[in-house]
């Protein structure tokens, strides 16, 4: 019974929860990467973040997966104590992008592996540009559309474009005033 301020009285009960903890459960509950603006042919840092909810010390590697961009790593084996005890660990990749990757999105897969069994988790990947979008360029003279691939050497092919452009205005003065000669 429950006093309140009103002095009405109440009849409280209460519920006993059993909790039990599978014996074997590691998790992923966070992937992270660093930079977190990906471009093609980055290096960048995967974090994946893990924790052991279950009764027992596991012993366990992680795999990240994504077979668009090539890539497939697998950490070394290591101890993860068991519930309330060094629980979480933090384990690093460094991850290269493949240069002829396309701009967009991937999803890497990150596994962790243990005691027979496994436990995933997903996350995506937002490429920046890359060296395979084609770039259109297009003059007022009736010529057909050059395209471009755009790279880390991008200033040279802006320079050859320009040099195109002072090229053909030059072939085109030569003819008007060849014309105006005559």
């Amino acid at each position: 019974m429950v006093n309140d301020e009103d002095e009405e009285y109440y009849n409280e009960g209460y519920v006993r929860i059993n909790f039990e903890r599978s014996e074997h459960e590691v998790i992923i509950d966070k992937v992270t990467f660093n930079p977190e603006v990906i471009s093609c042919g980055d290096s960048i840092e995967v974090g994946v973040r893990l924790f052991n909810i279950g009764e027992n010390d596991e012993n366990f590697y992680v795999r990240l997966i994504n077979s668009e961009l090539g890539i497939d790593e697998k950490s070394k084996e290591a101890l993860i104590g068991k519930y309330n005890e060094y629980d979480s660990k933090i384990t690093e990749f460094n991850v290269v992008i493949p240069e002829n990757a396309k701009n967009g999105e991937y999803v890497l897969r990150a596994g962790v592996y243990y005691d027979d069994k496994n436990f995933f988790f997903d996350k995506t990947l937002v490429l920046g540009e890359c060296n395979d979008q084609e770039v259109e360029v297009i003059e007022d003279m009736n010529i057909e559309p050059v395209k471009v691939k755009k790279s880390s050497f991008g200033w040279q092919i802006g320079l050859l474009i320009g040099s195109l452009v002072v090229l053909i205005a030059l072939i085109i003065t030569l003819l008007i005033f060849r014309r105006q000669s005559s």
